[in-house]
C-alpha cells in the first residue's frame, strides 16, 4: 500500500520528518517480515533503500537489495528468458533519474536487454548521466500537487527530443516516467507508442502485454 512506499517523493521534496516516519514504518515492516533478500520495482527504490534510508534511521539488515532490471538481466544472463522472436524495432530510452547513481554498468542493462530481443536504440542528447527528467518532477512536490500543466510543458520537450526520424516508440525503465509519459501522451499532438521494457521483453516471449 501507498504508506509502505520507500518515501522517494518526499526525499526528493524535502519533507525530512516525514522521511524519518516512512523509515521507522517500514523498519517496524520488515522486521515482522524478516525477508533476507529485498527485489525493488524501481531504480529510484533501489536507490533510496540502499543510500538514502540508513540515513534516516532505517536499520533492517538486508543481506541484499537488487534492482528488477539486473535480476532480469542476470535471467538473461542464465538463457533462462525463452525469446522466441525478435522484435525488429527501433526505440529512444527515457533513462530513470536514478540510473546515474549506479554508474555506466547500470545504465547499460536496459540497452542490453533490448539488444537481445532484437531492439535497436537511439540515442539522444539527454541520456544516461545527463539524462532529462520525464516531467513528472515539473510537478512532484506535495505543494505543487502535482500541477498537470507544468508536467505536460515538460513532457512535450521530452516528446520532441525522444521521437526522432525512424523511432518506432519510446522505451521506459522507470514506473514513474511509465505513469508521467502514459498519462500525458494523449495531450500531445504526436501521442507516441510508449513501452516499459518488460512489455518488450513480453513481446519477444509472444506474450501480450497488458496496455
Amino acid at each position: 500500500r501507498l504508506e509502505y512506499c520507500c518515501g522517494e517523493t518526499l526525499f526528493r521534496t524535502g519533507y525530512r520528518q516525514e522521511l524519518v516516519q516512512v523509515a521507522r514504518r517500514l523498519d517496524k515492516w520488515f522486521n515482522i517480515l524478516k525477508p533476507e533478500k529485498l527485489l525493488v520495482l524501481c531504480t529510484a527504490g533501489t536507490n533510496v533503500f540502499k543510500n538514502v534510508l540508513t540515513h534516516y534511521g532505517f536499520t533492517y539488515p538486508f543481506k541484499e537489495i537488487k534492482s528488477y532490471i539486473q535480476f532480469i538481466w542476470e535471467k538473461f544472463e542464465k538463457g533462462e528468458v525463452p525469446v522466441k522472436k525478435k522484435l525488429d524495432m527501433t526505440v529512444a530510452i527515457q533513462d530513470s533519474c536514478y540510473a546515474k547513481m549506479f554508474g555506466d554498468e547500470y545504465m547499460d542493462l536496459p540497452r542490453r536487454i533490448l539488444n537481445e530481443i532484437g531492439v535497436k536504440v537511439v540515442e539522444i542528447d539527454a541520456k544516461r548521466e545527463n539524462m532529462r527528467c520525464c516531467g513528472i518532477g515539473a510537478g512532484f512536490s506535495v505543494g505543487s500537487a502535482y500541477q498537470p500543466f507544468k508536467i505536460r510543458s515538460s513532457v512535450a520537450r521530452n516528446f520532441r527530443d525522444l521521437m526522432k526520424p525512424g523511432v518506432d516508440a519510446i522505451c521506459v525503465y522507470c514506473a514513474g516516467c511509465l505513469a508521467t509519459y502514459t498519462a500525458t501522451e494523449n495531450l500531445t499532438l504526436r501521442k507516441p507508442k510508449i513501452f516499459h521494457i518488460i512489455e518488450l521483453i513480453q513481446m519477444a516471449m509472444d506474450e501480450t502485454p497488458l496496455m
